[in-house]
């Protein structure tokens, strides 16, 4: 019989019996243990007749202390060989057979050992429970219940917490702080944890008070597999139906929250948020407006006619042309630009175009400020430079929204006070640039500048915040250049009095 090994022993006691070897040729000995302390041999398992035979297949093991101490349990009789002999002669080429026995007899054992195993575990399972009597059906069912009534609890305020806080988050915050729908869904079921722990004891509580009763299985029969089962089972169901229950509010809650596309959003913040517009607000906006996707010479507003739409333009770049007081017909020059909302590039646009200006992003805005001006015709005919993206209002529906919601009236104002102030600017820096080409000219018209002139002309500059660009591309347009106003002559004159300086 093998003894665990262990060093707390006292000398002469031996540890627990761990499995026993029998003799090859005796079968299962009956015989009578010499020391009561080995009887009672029957439950234990047998690994065979081969005593240390891992160490043939394994070098390392023979390295290794034995794990346990094997005591003659009755009379042996045995043969033994020194493990490096018995390798020596088995790995010889004519003992391959003797080598093979013995690899079998290992196989054989090992086998053996895993089957008895197995059937060990096999039977402590059956006997879990210390031989308790099987539970009653009336037991079980009471154990059950008593489960189950507080799983249901459970599931139906978690579920039913869930849902009402994270639809109320989802339609509040959602779009405002950039929440995602899960997002949303993590913070509700965050928030029914935190109230379910408060809950947890209230519901046990109510569920003792309805006289639900364990069965009154005693502990052995609750760790019976029946009874563990029957556990497990009744909190599936209780905290399934509870959460299916907890999903009531689905059948009530309406749809809050709006889904916007990236460009909305964009406008939203760009536009709308600063000034107070609600993601409702601005839902309906976008609901009685349109959307509109064009290509280069296409005409959003026509002119000579009367236009009843309000269009702001959300990507891409427009052109109003002049139309002849006459005719009515167009006559080809450029009068202004309109440049997308969303376009980063907004400044650049207008730097390509020189003098011509940028009137912002709405086309047709000046009616919703000047109503008079919708009983006009349009003056300009406003045509697609390049692929355009826009959303239009007509001017009733717009004017309507805006007298109802006035956060929308603001954000629309806004605009136009913004494109007004950009277009005054504009018209300023303008008129300043022609009164300095007028003193250039003078100036230069004689084709000759001194230095006196120069400063002159310099501390005009300056006043009328002309910069060196525009001072540089003034020359130009007049047959000068940089290098001929600094020599103080034109052309070749100029070239060969810098080199008489030289």
């Amino acid at each position: 019989v093998a003894h665990k090994c262990s060093p707390d022993l006292p000398d002469g006691e031996l540890g627990k019996a761990q499995w026993k070897y029998v003799g090859k040729l005796g079968g299962a000995s009956e015989d009578v243990p010499q020391d009561a302390r080995l009887a009672d041999l029957a439950a234990l398992p047998s690994r065979g007749s081969l005593l240390c035979g891992e160490n043939l297949v394994d070098p390392q093991a023979s390295e290794e202390p034995q794990p346990a101490e094997v005591i003659a349990a009755s009379q042996l009789d045995w043969v033994e060989w020194p493990l490096e002999t018995l390798q020596n002669t088995i790995d010889a080429p004519r003992w391959r057979s003797v080598q093979a026995c013995f690899y079998y007899q290992l196989y054989a054992e090992l086998a053996s050992s895993l089957g008895n195993h197995r059937a060990m575990k096999r039977k402590l399972k059956e006997l879990d429970g210390g031989g308790a009597p099987r539970p009653s059906t009336r037991q079980l069912l009471a154990l059950s219940a008593f489960v189950a009534v507080p799983f249901f609890g459970f599931g139906f305020a978690d579920n039913f917490i869930m849902i009402i806080a994270g639809d109320a988050i989802d339609s509040t915050f959602g779009a405002t702080f950039g929440l995602t729908t899960l997002a949303a869904a993590g913070v509700g079921n965050w928030l029914s944890d935190v109230v379910g722990l408060g809950l947890g004891d209230a519901i046990e509580q109510g569920a003792g008070k309805l006289g639900l009763t364990g069965g009154g299985l005693t502990p052995a029969q609750e760790k019976l597999r029946i009874a563990k089962l029957t556990t497990l089972m009744s909190k599936i169901i209780g905290i399934t139906l509870g959460c299916f229950a907890g999903m009531i509010p689905l059948l009530f809650l309406t749809p809050k929250k709006r889904e916007f596309a990236n460009e909305d959003l964009a406008i939203y913040d760009l536009v709308f948020r600063p000034h107070g517009v609600s993601t409702q607000q601005f839902a309906q906006l976008m609901e009685r407006g349109t959307k509109h996707w064009g290509i280069a010479g296409h005409v959003l507003v026509e002119g000579g006619k009367k236009n009843s739409k309000v269009v702001l333009l959300m990507r891409g770049k427009a052109t109003a042309y002049l139309l002849e007081s006459n005719t009515g017909k167009r006559t080809g020059r450029p009068l202004c630009t309109y440049v997308g909302r969303l376009d980063t590039t907004q400044p650049e646009a207008a730097k390509e175009d020189g003098a011509l200006p940028s009137r912002g992003s709405v086309i047709g805005g000046t009616a919703i400020a000047i109503e008079s001006k919708r009983l006009e015709n349009y003056p300009n005919d406003v045509i697609a430079s390049e692929q355009l993206h826009w959303i239009q209002w007509d001017y009733e529906d717009l004017k309507g929204i805006m007298k109802e919601e006035k956060a929308i009236q603001a954000s629309f104002y806004a605009m136009l006070y913004s494109q007004l102030i950009h277009t005054v600017t504009q018209d300023a820096a303008k008129r300043q640039l022609e009164k300095y080409m007028l003193l250039l000219a003078a100036i230069v018209s004689d084709d000759r500048v001194d230095a006196r002139e120069r400063e002159f002309l310099e501390g005009h500059r300056q006043s009328l915040r002309i910069s060196p660009e525009e001072h540089a591309r003034a020359l130009q347009s007049l047959g000068w250049t940089v290098e001929d106003w600094q020599a103080g002559w034109r052309g070749r004159r100029s070239r060969l009095r810098l080199s008489q300086r030289t």
